[in-house]
């Protein structure tokens, strides 16, 4: 468990302690209880990637001290591998749907021949090796060049949720960065991933060869990534290589990236339900009417605000966001039309590379796209309350930390999960903590639901695309010119291809938009309705007990101090 873990796990058990102590934070606890839940859980997958035989699981093998997986598969038995430290080994099979079946450890390569009716495989070994890597998770990938349901499954997975990738270069096949790997290691930096290039089987090929390798990748790493880590050199037994590159990965900056922001928003919701608390004990009861009488004014604002969004919701949102995907994928698809006419031309699986090609930048730039909106339509309705006097800070303080947090690591690593019941779970208490730890579940819920579209949503497109694709490629199949083709490539395939996805954002885009819209409102108006109770309750308190008011008051700031320090200290 690294520091920023425990640290982040001992902030959450406090916060705990406190709010059940004191009464007007009670209906935090359950929020906070499912940030350490999720904290302590929480691995680090870190995807091995590269070409099919480009040496990855003989790498693993290596790092783990024993030949546990198996490197004569072909593309066709493939499969995505995650391996983690366990007592009891066995394999846990996860299909499509969810469900498991679990093998015996001897048994993985009766798993790999059922490949194909599998999503990916976990792999628990008696390895200290893995336990001393922990929460790193590694990943042993299908090679790029797998099948494309295959590989589409392995990227949709691990691309979103991967912290940090290791990219292996064969020097003794591939000789260079091709077209295909700078378009995974896009997907990758597109996302704002971190990675690290190796070279591999450099004991196959000549000192002289593996440096100029080594030069051209570097080149093109620094023109296109701004990659400026020197790029390790493996062979066969580059085990102690792959055990340095892991120690080297900065784990106590990946666990802030994720969790920074919920902790953040976790302390200044307490702090904000106890200012409710202190001011509402200090009002009279001409002030407490006239408080929750701004409070129910601004819900209805809030109402205003929301009707207005929806009516302008596809002019302001839709039509631009969806060009802009349209003109990402444009783009790279045109970049790319020399290589895509050369594959065409030597018999290559040309709708690979369109695969590749369109799932590197699409879910990505959706992504984006989303949590652009969703932080307009927050500041939308925080600018729509902004007259209100009655807490007027602590509300703009927690739309702000919301607006952070739908644009953190965090949100985009957790609610890109697709496939994995546990962690869908997980992902949904991580949001539901964020937008109102006193009953925001439906509002969490449906904001959670809107990532986990977003994979299938890159299927439907893709399918969509493929449909197409071999009627225009007999258009294409007589041109024995290269120019030619990529000429065909520009005017004929790619905008076939983007008539394909247009349809498919616009349903999307006007489904997802009032979602992200009455999601939002329902937050707002939560958060809004959450104050109106806390005052009714500090004034419940009041007439109850008017001779402990100032002690209640003096209680409640000791405690908010104890949050404050709290929260500054890890």
């Amino acid at each position: 468990m690294t520091n920023k873990q425990k640290s982040y796990i001992e902030f959450s058990n406090k916060a705990i302690n406190i709010a059940k102590n004191t009464e007007c934070l009670n209906d935090k606890v359950q929020g906070l209880s499912e940030l350490a839940a999720s904290i302590e859980a929480q691995e680090l997958l870190v995807p091995v990637i590269g070409g099919f035989s480009s040496g990855k699981s003989s790498l693993i093998n290596s790092f783990l001290g024993s030949n546990v997986l198996g490197v004569a598969i072909t593309p066709q038995t493939a499969i995505a591998t995650e391996l983690r430290y366990s007592s009891e080994e066995k394999i846990e099979a996860i299909k499509d749907d969810e469900s498991i079946d679990v093998f015996k450890i001897n048994e993985l390569e009766k798993v790999e021949e059922k490949a194909q009716n599998y999503d990916y495989i976990k792999l628990y070994l008696n390895n200290q090796k893995l336990k001393e890597i922990e929460p790193i998770v590694l990943v042993d990938m299908p090679g790029f060049n797998a099948p494309i349901a295959t590989h589409n499954k392995a990227i949709n997975r691990y691309i979103p949720s991967g912290v940090y990738f290791i990219a292996l270069l064969s020097g003794a096949d591939e000789k260079t960065l091709t077209n295909t790997f700078i378009t995974e290691l896009n997907g990758i930096h597109t996302r704002q991933k971190d990675f690290q290039l190796c070279i591999s089987k450099t004991n196959l090929i000549p000192q002289s060869d593996i440096e100029q390798i080594k030069n051209n990748a570097k080149e093109i790493l620094e023109i296109d990534f701004g990659y400026s880590k020197e790029i390790e050199l493996l062979d066969d037994e580059s085990g102690m290589k792959l055990e340095q590159i892991l120690k080297n990965i900065d784990v106590e900056l990946l666990f802030e990236s994720l969790y920074k922001p919920l902790i953040n928003i976790s302390t200044q919701e307490m702090e904000s339900s106890i200012n409710t608390t202190i001011s509402a004990l200090r009002y009279s009861k001409q002030d407490t009417i006239n408080a929750i009488d701004e409070l129910k004014n601004s819900i209805a604002q809030i109402e205003i605000e929301k009707q207005k969004a929806l009516e302008n919701a596809n002019n302001k949102y839709g039509s631009t966001n969806i060009e802009g995907i349209i003109g990402a994928v444009n783009s790279a698809l045109n970049n790319n039309a020399s290589m895509l006419a050369q594959t065409a031309l030597s018999g290559g699986d040309i709708q690979g590379a369109i695969n590749n090609i369109i799932n590197s930048v699409l879910p990505a730039e959706i992504q984006k796209r989303i949590a652009g909106i969703q932080k307009n339509v927050i500041d939308g309705f925080k600018l729509s309350i902004n007259n209100i006097n009655i807490n007027a800070c602590d509300i703009q303080t927690w739309a702000d930390s919301l607006k952070d947090f739908v644009a953190s690591a965090c949100f985009t690593a957790n609610a890109l999960l697709n496939g994995d019941k546990n962690s869908k779970q997980s992902s949904s208490a991580l949001v539901s903590s964020a937008i109102g730890m006193a009953g925001g579940q439906l509002a969490a819920q449906s904001l959670a639901k809107i990532g986990f579209a977003i994979n299938p949503l890159v299927g439907s497109i893709l399918s969509a695309v493929f449909a197409i694709l071999p009627g225009i490629f007999s258009k294409i199949a007589d041109e024995k010119r290269l120019e030619a083709v990529k000429e065909k490539i520009q005017n004929e395939v790619i905008p076939s291809v983007l008539s394909q996805i247009r349809p498919k954002l616009n349903e999307f885009f006007d489904d997802a938009i009032g979602k992200i819209i009455n999601t939002i409102s329902q937050a707002f108006a939560q958060k809004i309705a959450q104050k109106e109770e806390e005052i009714q309750n500090a004034q419940k308190e009041k007439e109850q007990a008017m001779s402990e008011v100032e002690s209640k008051i003096s209680a409640l700031e000791n405690t908010r101090d104890e949050i404050r320090a709290l929260s500054k200290n890890i």
